[in-house]
C-alpha cells in the first residue's frame, strides 16, 4: 500500500468512527412508576363457595361463603399484623362480617358473606343483583393509593325440591321483558295441592317489596333492572309450595 493509499484509508476510518459515534443512542434512566403499585405486596382473595342460593321466602338469609385473604411481601413471605378492610358492592346486600380484619402469622384473614333472604331487602338489593363483588384493601397511611383486590359471588334463586304427592306451585308471566311503569301479568299455571287437596290461596312477592294476592295479578316496576318474583301457593289442607323467577325491566 502506497503512502497516499494509507492516508486515504486512515481518513476513511476517522470519518466512519465519527459517523458511528453520532448515531449512537444514549439510554436514559427510566423514571420511577407513578401511582398505586402493589409490587412490594401481593394479595389473594377467594370466596368459597362462589355461588350462593338466596334464602327461601320470608327468611333473613341464604347460603354463606367464606372470604379468605392472604398477604405476602415481595419475597413471598407472609405478612402478619396487617389490617384489611373488606366491602361489598352492591353495599349491604347480604351480610358481611367482620369488615375489618388483621392477618395472622400466616398472612391470612377470613370473613363470612351470607346471601340475603327473600323477598330481597330494599333498597340494599334493589332489583336482583346476580353477583356481589367483595373487595379487600390493606389499610395504611395512604388509603387513596392502596390497591384493592376483589372476588365475585354469584347469587341464584334456589331450586325447589318437590315431594312426591306434595303441593306444586307454577306460574307464567308476560311479557318476559317489559319497560318501566308498564304492567306485567303474572298468572298461576297449573299449581296443584297435595294429594286430596286443592289450591286455595295465591300470594305473590316481588323483590321491590310489593305483595299481591290472587291467581292472576298485574304489577309494574321502576326503575329499570332485574327483579325476582315468588309465588306461594297454599292448598286447602294447609300445605304450601313456592316457585321463584327473575325477569328484566328495561328503560
Amino acid at each position: 500500500m502506497t503512502s497516499i493509499q494509507k492516508r486515504q484509508f486512515q481518513f476513511a476510518l476517522v470519518i466512519a468512527t465519527a459517523v458511528a459515534a453520532a448515531c449512537t443512542v444514549h439510554q436514559t434512566a427510566e423514571p420511577p412508576l407513578a401511582g398505586p403499585s402493589d409490587l412490594a405486596q401481593s394479595m389473594s382473595i377467594t370466596a368459597t363457595p362462589d355461588t350462593l342460593n338466596l334464602g327461601p321466602l320470608n327468611s333473613l338469609s341464604g347460603d354463606p361463603s367464606t372470604i379468605a385473604i392472604r398477604l405476602f411481601d415481595a419475597s413471598g413471605k407472609a405478612q402478619s399484623g396487617q389490617t384489611v378492610r373488606i366491602d361489598t358492592f352492591p353495599s349491604d346486600c347480604g351480610q358481611l362480617a367482620p369488615r375489618t380484619m388483621t392477618t395472622d402469622g400466616s398472612g391470612r384473614a377470613t370473613a363470612v358473606y351470607t346471601a340475603p333472604g327473600q323477598p330481597l331487602p330494599q333498597p340494599e338489593c334493589s332489583g336482583f343483583p346476580s353477583s356481589i363483588d367483595v373487595t379487600a384493601t390493606v389499610v395504611g397511611t395512604n388509603y387513596q393509593t392502596t390497591v384493592s383486590h376483589a372476588a365475585s359471588i354469584h347469587l341464584v334463586i334456589p331450586a325447589v325440591v318437590q315431594t312426591p304427592g306434595g303441593p306444586v306451585a307454577n306460574f307464567t308471566f308476560s311479557p318476559l321483558t317489559q319497560k318501566v311503569d308498564t304492567d306485567i301479568t303474572f298468572s298461576d299455571a297449573g299449581s296443584r295441592g297435595a294429594v286430596g287437596c286443592s289450591p286455595s290461596l295465591f300470594q305473590w312477592y316481588w323483590s321491590d317489596g310489593i305483595t299481591k294476592t290472587g291467581p292472576s295479578v298485574l304489577h309494574d316496576f321502576t326503575p329499570a333492572g332485574t327483579y325476582t318474583v315468588t309465588l306461594v301457593m297454599s292448598d286447602s289442607c294447609g300445605n304450601q309450595a313456592q316457585k321463584s323467577a327473575a325477569f328484566t325491566i328495561t328503560p
